[in-house]
């Protein structure tokens, strides 16, 4: 199991100073959200450094300099790689996913949050071409306060569900006899309830013994992790 502990952006967050050597100071800088058609600026170097300490600019935005020919990515000119002691996604998920997750998780981290594993379904992403996404897979992230559900949505917003530990009553893992994949359920205490399909099997039981322990360690009424197994209909 990895961790990741997300602390003080700014140690976090680390100008690419080899980089920035190559770019003059001086220069004016835009900056265009992901998923928008209009960027902002100018700004300086500086100022783009502090966005993204600040963590209002991700690596999933765009930057660009009066010099440059062409509008490049801010994760290829500044180093935004969180903690994390073990890097996620050793289970095969998709790494664009997972950078999508951790920056979500970024801007909304609550003191003293553990980020303990991600999910990822196994779906193809559908594609215009190789940059442009029509569909993304949705993710399952648990931390030691939230399970979180990300689903990427390419017109409107992204769809972004969280259920707190304390309000969690069960984590039930569903899989078919024979199947490759297996879904993830989540049930509160209220008896609302989400499930995520698709979920490749060794995800898929990390996941279950993660919120096992996560939910096990949790003060108050213990909650259960359960497996079930479906037969072939």
């Amino acid at each position: 199991m990895y961790k990741a502990v997300f602390s003080d952006p700014a140690k976090n967050t680390n100008m690419n100073q080899n980089n920035l050597s190559r770019y003059a100071k001086a220069d004016r800088y835009y900056i265009l959200p992901n998923g928008e058609r209009q960027p902002f600026g100018p700004c300086t170097l500086q100022h783009i450094y502090t966005m993204v300490e600040m963590k209002r600019v991700t690596s999933l935005d765009f930057i660009y300099c009066d010099s440059w020919a062409r509008w490049k990515p801010v994760g290829d000119v500044f180093n935004m790689t969180p903690a994390i002691q073990n890097v996620p996604g050793d289970d095969g998920q998709d790494p664009y996913v997972i950078e999508q997750a951790l920056t979500y998780m970024e801007k909304q981290v609550r003191p003293g949050e553990q980020l303990h594993y991600i999910a990822v379904q196994h779906v193809p992403v559908l594609r215009i071409t190789a940059t442009v996404k029509l569909s993304m897979p949705k993710s399952i992230i648990l931390t030691s306060q939230r399970f979180c559900v990300l689903e990427p949505r390419i017109v409107g917003e992204d769809v972004f569900d969280v259920y707190p530990v304390e309000y969690i009553e069960s984590a039930v893992r569903h899989i078919k006899r024979g199947a490759k994949v297996g879904s993830f359920h989540i049930a509160t205490k209220t008896g609302s309830w989400t499930e995520v399909g698709k979920i490749p099997l060794n995800q898929l039981e990390r996941l279950w013994e993660t919120s096992h322990l996560i939910l096990s360690s949790t003060a108050g009424k213990p909650r259960r992790a359960r497996r079930k197994t479906l037969s072939v209909a």
